[in-house]
């Protein structure tokens, strides 16, 4: 009985994971404009709390007899819970136009965010944590890359690179956050490509890849609980072999 007492106090002092989950987003857009004609798309895919998948994806065109435009911009995201998902978004473009003296631009960064995820912790200090990678293939002459991953709520804006050149990378970061605070965690591209002189030729493609998780400070994780149960386990155990020598 004293050992139950004991499990139970325990339990009741130790504060339970309590991240609400608000809403998550996804948007995607990509534009192209071969002198005056301008060809632009955007989707966009929202849902309440967790959602298990979102994805948004875009493109452009524009052909005439001198040029051949393109631009794509997509993004898949899926939450395992409410501290815990992965985000992924591949944008680039395909430009050749090298007889055509038509200005020429090529966005892929239309979109305000490409990913969006609110939350609010509960009674405990938490860390959003994220571990991510960028692939990037060939390109000429752009602003190219990843602009961040950032937080509301006074956190820095901008806790990745900002990568303006075809570099390879992965990284990792911690953001500590408050009790009983609502943030909203994003990030999204940096795509453009503009010539006013025409005669453009360039093609560049980009993969970027977000795993996330929200930890509590001072909240037990699965594998100290394991021990923890583990422990009592055995204590109860041994109490049972006194009780039968004695008896």
């Amino acid at each position: 009985m004293r050992n139950l007492i004991l499990i139970a106090a325990l339990l009741a002092s130790t504060p339970a994971l309590a991240i609400t989950a608000n809403s998550g987003t996804v948007n995607a857009g990509a534009q192209v404009t071969v002198g005056t004609a301008v060809n632009s798309n955007s989707d966009t895919d929202t849902g309440p709390g967790a959602p298990a998948s979102l994805n948004a994806s875009a493109s452009a065109s524009l052909t005439d007899d001198q040029a051949l435009v393109s631009a794509s911009n997509s993004i898949v995201a899926t939450w395992a819970s409410a501290t815990q998902g992965n985000a992924n978004m591949g944008w680039g473009w395909n430009a050749v136009n090298p007889g055509s003296t038509s200005a020429t631009e090529v966005n892929t960064n239309l979109a305000p965010t490409n990913w969006e995820y609110n939350f609010t912790t509960g009674a405990n200090a938490a860390t959003f944590n994220g571990r991510w990678t960028l692939n990037v293939g060939f390109e000429i002459g752009s602003t190219f890359g990843i602009q961040g991953v950032y937080g509301s709520g006074g956190l820095p804006f901008n806790v990745t690179p900002f990568l303006i050149e075809p570099v390879n990378g992965t990284g990792s970061f911690s953001v500590a956050l408050n009790p009983n605070t609502s943030y909203t965690f994003g990030f999204f591209n940096f795509g453009n490509l503009s010539n006013t002189g025409g005669g453009l030729n360039s093609n560049a493609f980009a993969n970027f890849d977000l795993d996330w998780n929200i930890t509590e400070r001072g909240v037990p994780e699965p594998s100290s609980w394991a021990m923890l149960i583990a422990g009592f386990g055995l204590v109860g155990a041994a109490a049972r072999r006194r009780r039968a020598v004695t008896a």
